[in-house]
């Protein structure tokens, strides 16, 4: 899973929950898909920070839940798929490949108005989320002979 650190204004009264709509605003991950953990306790959602002991300058974990993907093939086939935010696009290539046989190296992740995900990136950092649709295009490699 891809780290990264988000800093956010908070005050000891804020709840948990409104921590939670802060980094959805933020990062576009929506508050039912954040699992917040301090010093190895889920954070409950109604809970002020201040009950913690967290104060300004913390580091709160946080931790994405698994969703489902729906992947749109070239077959007409719909695929739906367990992942969590921080796969790599080729982890869900990867996943394709063993359900439907297609190699890695022939499929193209495309967002359904055709931008393509790269490899390296994870799913939050394409902004894919949980039941999105996504579509899968298999490369076709064609072989011409020389008339020479």
């Amino acid at each position: 899973m891809s780290e990264f650190t988000v800093t956010l204004p908070i005050c000891a009264s804020d709840t948990v929950r409104s921590v939670k709509a802060k980094i959805e605003e933020l990062e576009n991950v929506k508050s039912a898909s954040q699992r917040l953990v301090f010093n190895g306790e889920e954070l409950v959602d109604d809970r002020e920070l201040s009950e913690y002991g967290i104060r300004n300058g913390d580091t709160i974990q946080l931790n994405m839940l698994d969703f489902q993907l729906t992947m749109v093939c070239d077959r007409s086939v719909d695929a739906i798929l367990d992942v969590n935010p921080g796969d790599l696009v080729v982890s869900v290539k990867q996943k394709m490949e063993a359900g439907l046989g297609v190699p890695v190296d022939q499929q193209r992740l495309l967002s359904l108005n055709g931008m393509e995900f790269k490899d390296d990136r994870t799913l939050f950092s394409c902004n894919i989320h949980n039941q999105q649709k996504i579509e899968m295009r298999a490369v076709q490699w064609e072989t011409f002979a020389c008339a020479c």
